[in-house]
């Protein structure tokens, strides 16, 4: 009896996640406007909005526009980081468990490594590397700050490896309110509230002007184990969208950057050379993914 009652029950709290989903993408795609300097991520937008309404949510990980822009297919590059991560020292006791997936969304299990995805084992390479370049654990970070976050993957696995500070992701509407929704969902507390921003909440916002003044008063109070992650998102976005964030970037304490060498036609490695020189008393590594023509940056500042 006890069963039947939490099955009701988590049946009742994921309807109520779908309708608040459901509601914040519908006031989405009202707002589209067409001059948009990102087209793309509005037509992705409207695409999900009505799949939200003609599909069902649980297996959200196969509407097309989630698989053409947030899950990684079975490439060989997948391969070289599982074995990667296989050779860490940790990896029974630390890396199998964060690599467990969730049923929820129906993600396709990675042929390499089936009781997990190729997303997971994905990001969680770029953290091995992260933790292998700064010699800092994700878990022993207070604040970390993730600049465009999927669908909420990157933080799942953050908590998974055992963080249990503020984690704080900034994106546009329709994706803050598919992560808020996939992090809920999977028993996370999110919330787009920053008043309701407690150490075991993950804020999926997308008000610049309201997460700016309260970004940065948070990395101030948590200056020596913060971190900026932004994988592949900060690289493709518009320089004036850059330049808008980049006064708070030296308040952090650490980086994962993942970056294009070059994105139509911008200098990505020029622009991420000028960053690393803006950011006085850290410690700078790049290094090549296993894709050619794209990067790593990992910074450590010292506060000493």
């Amino acid at each position: 009896m006890e069963n039947g009652h939490s099955a009701q029950a988590a049946s009742i709290e994921y309807h109520d996640f779908l309708r608040n989903f459901r509601e914040k993408i519908d006031a989405v795609s009202k707002r589209i406007d067409s001059k948009s300097q990102m087209p793309l991520w509005e037509k992705f937008s409207i695409d999900l909005h009505e799949l939200s309404k003609s599909r069902d949510m649980r297996q959200f990980l196969h509407f097309s526009p989630i698989t053409a822009s947030m899950v990684v297919g079975e490439t060989d590059y997948i391969l070289k980081e599982y074995n990667y991560l296989k050779n860490i020292p940790e990896w029974e006791s630390r890396w199998v468990p964060a690599l467990r997936e969730n049923i929820f969304g129906m993600p396709i299990p990675s042929s390499y490594y089936p009781s997990s995805s190729n997303n997971l084992i994905h990001h969680a390479y770029h953290v091995a590397k992260f933790e292998s370049a700064t010699g800092k654990r994700f878990d022993e970070m207070d604040i970390i700050f993730e600049f465009g976050g999927g669908y909420g993957s990157f933080c799942r696995l953050a908590r998974n490896l055992g963080f249990r500070g503020r984690y704080i992701i900034f994106d546009l509407p329709a994706f803050s309110a598919l992560q808020q929704f996939f992090l809920q969902s999977i028993g996370l507390k999110a919330t787009d509230n920053l008043n309701e921003l407690k150490d075991d909440t993950t804020l999926c916002c997308s008000d610049l002007p309201t997460l700016k003044p309260f970004l940065s008063e948070q990395i101030a109070r948590n200056a020596e184990r913060s971190a900026f992650v932004a994988t592949w998102s900060f690289s493709e976005s518009p320089l004036t969208v850059r330049e808008e964030f980049e006064p708070l970037l030296p308040g952090f304490n650490h980086f994962l950057i993942a970056y294009q060498k070059n994105f139509f036609g911008f200098d990505n490695a020029a622009y991420f050379n000028r960053i690393e020189s803006m950011i006085g008393n850290a410690s700078w590594k790049t290094e090549e993914t296993v894709n050619s023509d794209n990067f790593y940056k990992f910074g450590s500042v010292s506060k000493a």
